[in-house]
């Protein structure tokens, strides 16, 4: 097995569920990716004959909700910055011998999008494991700050080692916000992330985790990169599987959120 040289890195994500990458993305692309929003932005903003309100004009543009802002949402994943930067950051784990070390015979590589305002908390979940974009047994996830993240900001927290229990049943009491029961996970042990943009954490989707809400005037975007293998992908009518509890979850989720939109 060919590791070159990150042994220690990958003996931590083996161990505690996750490991911190640094400069996964550079500062020009990071600016890149402003320039984009911002003139994204403008653009809109003009069209719908809008006065922007707040010091992030992101904030007026994604706060007109209904369908449009459901339409902005899908189409920001499709941001060809983000296919490249997607691109460029599986070249470097396959670089580090991610690839070999994890034995990923198939790899799927693919990006996500949050992007997450003040006091909109719709979206962000109490402690769980990744049950919905988990689709093959070998997986992990990047978690990529395209902003600075912190508990002020906006961030995520992890309870390490916690991947070690396996896909977990979720307590379904809300299931719009399905989690983790608390006496599964330590309180005491959690880890609240404080990243530069641009700095990532790889995680394994068992691994415990929750969002931190973000309490600026600022949107935080964050960068999601989903790193499969497909020759373990799970059936989801393998209800013998021990990744059937995951079904169960995301289907509630599911049903929900329809029943909530009407």
């Amino acid at each position: 097995m060919t590791t070159n040289g990150h042994e220690s890195t990958f003996a931590e994500l083996q161990r505690d569920g996750y490991t911190v990458l640094r400069g996964l993305v550079a500062q020009n692309d990071l600016a890149r990716f402003e320039q984009q929003i911002a003139t994204l932005t403008h653009a809109q903003l003009t069209a719908l004959n809008l006065t922007p309100r707040h010091g992030d004009p992101f904030i007026d543009l994604f706060s007109i909700g209904g369908a449009y802002t459901s339409r902005l949402y899908q189409l920001l994943e499709r941001l060809a910055i983000l296919q490249e930067l997607s691109v460029g950051i599986s070249s470097k784990l396959k670089g580090m011998g991610f690839f070999e070390w994890s034995c990923m015979e198939v790899p799927l590589v693919w990006p996500d999008i949050r992007a997450d305002l003040l006091g909109k908390t719709d979206l962000l979940l109490p402690v769980h494991q990744d049950f919905g974009s988990m689709h093959c047994q070998n997986a992990y996830r990047l978690w990529i700050p395209l902003r600075p993240s912190n508990a002020e900001t906006g961030t995520m927290c992890v309870y390490p080692g916690t991947h070690k229990q396996g896909p977990v049943e979720h307590d379904l009491s809300d299931p719009l916000k399905p989690k983790v029961d608390a006496d599964r996970y330590d309180e005491s042990a959690k880890l609240v992330f404080d990243l530069p943009a641009g700095d990532g954490v790889l995680i394994d989707p068992l691994l415990f985790h929750a969002s931190v809400p973000n309490q600026s005037g600022r949107t935080k975007f964050t960068l999601m990169i989903q790193v499969q293998d497909l020759t373990t992908i799970i059936n989801p009518e393998d209800e013998q599987s021990r990744f059937s509890v995951f079904g169960k979850v995301t289907a509630a989720r599911t049903a929900a959120r329809r029943a909530a939109h009407g």
